[in-house]
Formats: structure tokens, sequence, C-alpha cells
């Protein structure tokens, strides 16, 4: 055979874990992170947040106008989606 076993190159994960050196970074990288964040402005500003909230209001309202201002005369009763039935046939 010619060819070397790879388990000869195999090596032990943790003598490859051991080989790892950690990273070194700058002390202002936290603030520099910081300072970009207080930076930026929010995603939705609070002038469309207000005006969505009054906007909502008003639907409340209009409906809550709408289910209050029904006539006195119209009931609310569902005896008058039901059919009457002519039954004379039946009861001669």
């Amino acid at each position: 055979m010619t060819k070397q076993s790879s388990k000869e190159y195999m090596k032990d994960p943790f003598d490859l874990l051991q080989t790892i050196t950690p990273a070194t970074i700058d002390a202002k990288v936290y603030d520099t992170i910081v300072e970009k964040i207080a930076i930026t402005k929010p995603i939705i500003s609070t002038q469309w947040l207000h005006r969505a909230a009054a906007i909502f209001i008003c639907l409340i309202g209009i409906e809550g106008y709408a289910i209050f201002s029904e006539t006195s005369g119209v009931t609310n009763d569902f005896s008058d989606l039901i059919t009457q039935t002519n039954n004379t046939l039946y009861y001669e």
C-alpha cells in the first residue's frame, strides 16, 4: 500500500481546540457600536405613530356613533328574519 492511513494524520479534537488563539479587538469597539446605535434614527417616527393613533381613534368613534345612532323603531330581533309559512292546505 502506497497510501498512508488517514488515521495517522488525524489529530485529537481537544488538541485542535488548544491551538486556537483568542482574537484581540480594540477597547473602543463597544463604545463606537453604542454611539452608532444612538445616532441612528428610529424606524418609525413618532409623528407617524401619533397620526396612526388619531386615525384609529376616529374610526372607532365613527363605528360607535353608527352603532348607537340607530333609530328606536328598529328592533334587534331575529323574528323579522324568519319567514312565516302559509299552512292553509294542511289545516283544512
